[in-house]
């Protein structure tokens, strides 16, 4: 009789793992688990779930987990090759799984899987973290679910997407950045009469009118020359060295251009740009003056995080986006450019030189920074307290 794929839960998956597998116990929790079925016996289970390591658990990324059969012929291609197909089709943009070195991977290759190396290390434990961290709404859901009585509830989206996992969450109420992102927010089952478009809240020193001149007295900069502004990030992510090269590049004829690149605590760049022979390149360490620098400058280079991107459109400063990670930065990008409110240059020299003549009219940056004002609220913070006095009756 025919292999088949069929649904299974969790307590069933489960059951058959403690039976069956060679070396691993049973799962606490998963996203969707599948069965290999040869008529109306189980012949092997796949339990799918999120990335056990948090380097890899960037809400984009399942694993399987658990994976056993009874070794009949063909049935571990089959799972493999159909959890995928359900990852995939739940919109997530990778599958992982790993197994012994002295394994073949066979039928992992037979289903189209591919190696991409050896697991790093005996600690479940990455040099990044996800950007946007879920564990606060996650202990709240968890104490609901224990019957705690908790105050109200805010669960505040800081990126223009909603990240996956936010499902498994219960908050009170959820604020989003804009109208048009409820839609992503439903697709998520998340209520719509939970869902409050007040926008990402960010310092009032952003919004703060502040002239260029007083910005540039401020922080002790020549108030003739032209200043871009870069940034990777916190942690000076990026291809930041490359980017600098081609401005310079572009601006060698524009003796009144600087460049001024914040490395945050990657002080390998930091070390590298102080020591460039142009003297157009100003390299930053940490710095708490973030609002005057933008009021500075002429221009921000920035990869699309929600919160920089917000703060420079409140600021209102012309925008490109570069070097977006997949997942929440490039769905950022893609609000942000669909709307005017930023150029992204994301993959080619040609690409940032385009961006930066489009900018080059006084015009075209004064358009930008309408339509940056037009869908960015400057005092969303504002807007969230008065909404959560209003909720609870209590003045904050």
């Amino acid at each position: 009789m025919a292999l088949k794929i069929v649904p299974i839960s969790l307590r069933g998956a489960n059951a058959y793992v403690r039976d069956h597998h060679r070396h691993h116990k049973p799962t606490v929790g998963h996203k969707f688990s599948i069965a290999c079925a040869d008529g109306d016996k189980i012949v092997g289970v796949a339990i799918v779930g999120r990335p056990v390591s948090r380097h890899l658990d960037d809400y984009w990324t399942l694993e399987v987990n658990r994976l056993c059969t009874d070794g009949t012929r063909n049935a571990c291609s089959m799972l493999y090759a159909a959890a995928w197909r359900v990852a995939r089709a739940m919109g997530y943009k990778r599958l992982i799984t790993y197994i012994l070195e002295s394994e073949p991977g066979t039928s992992l290759k037979a289903a189209g899987w591919k190696c991409m190396g050896k697991a790093g290390g005996l600690r479940w434990t990455g040099a990044r973290c996800p950007e946007t961290d879920l564990y606060p709404a996650e202990m709240i859901t968890y104490l609901k679910s224990l019957g705690e009585e908790l105050p109200f509830t805010l669960f505040i989206a800081t990126d223009y997407a909603c990240i996956p996992f936010t499902e498994e969450t219960d908050c009170d109420a959820y604020v989003i950045p804009m109208e048009s992102l409820k839609k992503d927010f439903l697709r998520f089952h998340i209520p719509e009469e939970k869902l409050k478009p007040l926008g990402i809240p960010v310092s009032k020193q952003f919004s703060q009118k502040e002239s260029r001149r007083e910005a540039i007295e401020k922080l002790g900069l020549e108030e003739d020359k032209h200043y871009i502004l870069i940034s990777g990030g916190s942690m000076g992510a990026g291809h930041i060295e490359q980017i600098v090269e081609y401005l310079l590049e572009h601006y060698k004829n524009e003796e009144k251009v600087r460049l001024i690149v914040l490395c945050g605590s990657f002080q390998k760049l930091y070390d590298k740009l102080k020591a460039h022979p142009s003297q157009k390149v100003i390299p930053l360490n940490f710095t708490d003056q973030m609002p005057d620098y933008l009021k500075a400058c002429d221009l921000y280079l920035t990869k699309p995080g929600g919160l920089s991107s917000t703060e420079a459109a409140v600021a209102g400063v012309p925008l490109i986006h570069i070097s977006p990670i997949p997942g929440c930065e490039s769905k950022n990008l893609k609000c942000f450019k669909n709307r005017g409110m930023a150029i992204p240059a994301v993959k080619t020299k040609e690409e940032l030189f385009r961006a930066l003549d489009a900018l080059d009219s006084e015009q075209a940056r004064e358009t930008m920074i309408r339509n940056q004002h037009k869908w960015i609220p400057e005092d969303a913070a504002g807007a969230i307290c008065r909404f959560v006095e209003a909720k609870t009756g209590k003045k904050l």
